[in-house]
């Protein structure tokens, strides 16, 4: 799949999720670098793995949520204006594949291509050689936009 600006995405999903559609959004979120470096100071100064765990999970239940909630006020605000929004996508994750036997994942390696198409946009998120993002507490991806049949 090719977007503006010559970046290239591939994945075999995206024959079933993102093929007939004629905009894609991309978003990066985060909830920041505090709740990390509380885990961290939990784990490596006051050596409370247990509550750091805890922490953690509470951190990955927050950007579940607010992922969430993002894709509901997406699809609320654009269905106004005739369009119907895709299942979120992002690099790293699993979908279907396009006869729906068997699952297939986006490549974690193509987070530098979706993060290029913000230019030189100062982004909230950082990504290490390895593609992960951080602050960890983050989340990235596209959602495909199709117009809303009649």
């Amino acid at each position: 799949m090719s977007v503006s600006g010559g970046i290239e995405f591939q994945c075999a999903a995206f024959e079933r999720h993102l093929s007939d559609c004629d905009y894609l959004v991309a978003f990066v979120m985060t909830i920041g670098p505090d709740l990390d470096n509380k885990v961290i100071s939990l784990v490596d100064e006051v050596f409370e793995p247990l509550d750091a765990l805890f922490l953690e999970t509470v951190g990955w239940l927050t950007i579940e949520s607010a992922t969430r909630q993002f894709s509901r006020h997406l699809k609320q605000e654009l269905a106004g204006q005739g369009w119907d929004v895709s299942l979120r996508m992002g690099p790293g994750y699993e979908y279907p594949s396009p006869d729906g036997n068997s699952r297939v994942s986006w490549d974690l390696w193509q987070q530098k291509q979706l993060f290029e198409m913000f230019g030189d946009a100062e982004l909230p998120v950082s990504l290490s050689q390895m593609c992960a993002m951080s602050p960890k507490m983050s989340r990235s991806g596209v959602f495909g936009l199709t117009p809303k049949a009649d």
